[in-house]
């Protein structure tokens, strides 16, 4: 079994000199073909990681909690804006080491996609049940840039590799969720030609209400403030004033 908190010796290796994206990565193909499990590492013969066997983790750090029905003439993304984090895990043998480095000039952040998928949330006694499994909406219903390329952002002490969703809404009212999924397409692994999905997971539960049911924008967060600070536009529209909901 891999373990993440090995001690064994650990030193960076110089990386790849990636080429600028140039095309949108909605246009790029990546494979969900079961030959490499989603999560495990993967030997890479291309790319940033080019001789080396990596593994791939998202985590949401921040998620909506609520959203006002998408409408042509209104529309308010979810708030606060979801946020995933990346990380990569490096092999040693049978262990695994976190590489920590995420400096600018250590590791090329370019290339490096999340996408975003709906998932309706299932309701029970008038509560949204993440036990219970969902179902992805089909597309459409969630409106904005679903793929986005990762930011390198200064939080707590460190740099991050994260994926900020800024301004996705939905057309319809309920509870839902997000599914994640992370690709490089810069990357190249053995015996395949479209990207593999390196990461998967899913993001905590948000209610979408009706513009007369609406509560309002809850206060910015402090990750919200450091993306802010990192380049990704963060809206203030209307936030703060709350209105109490319709009975």
């Amino acid at each position: 079994m891999y373990d993440p908190n090995s001690s064994l010796p650990y030193a960076m290796t110089p990386y790849e000199e990636g080429v600028s994206v140039t095309a949108q990565a909605e246009s790029e193909s990546y494979s969900e073909t079961p030959i490499m499990a989603v999560g495990m590492p993967i030997a890479f013969e291309g790319g940033k990681f080019r001789g080396r066997i990596i593994q791939s983790e998202l985590r949401e750090l921040q998620h909506a909690t609520v959203g006002r029905k998408f409408a042509l003439r209104d529309r308010r993304p979810i708030d606060p804006p979801p946020v995933v984090l990346l990380k990569f895990f490096e092999a040693y043998g049978k262990s695994l080491r976190e590489i920590q480095d995420y400096g600018p000039e250590s590791l090329q952040n370019t290339g490096i996609f999340c996408t975003a998928e709906l998932d309706d949330v299932p309701v029970m006694g008038h509560l949204p049940c993440a036990q219970e499994p969902g179902q992805l909406v089909p597309g459409g219903v969630l409106v904005g840039s679903t793929t986005v390329e990762s930011t390198l952002v200064h939080f707590e002490g460190r740099n991050s590799l994260m994926f900020a969703f800024n301004d996705l809404a939905v057309r319809g009212e309920g509870y839902f969720r997000l599914k994640y999924r992370m690709f490089d397409v810069h990357s190249m692994v053995a015996g395949m030609v479209d990207h593999p999905i390196q990461a998967e997971t899913f993001g905590g539960i948000f209610r979408v209400f009706s513009t007369r049911e609406f509560p309002g924008l809850p206060p910015i967060t402090r990750l919200s403030e450091a993306l802010s600070r990192a380049g990704v536009p963060i809206s203030n529209r209307d936030r703060g004033k709350k209105r109490s909901p319709v009975a």
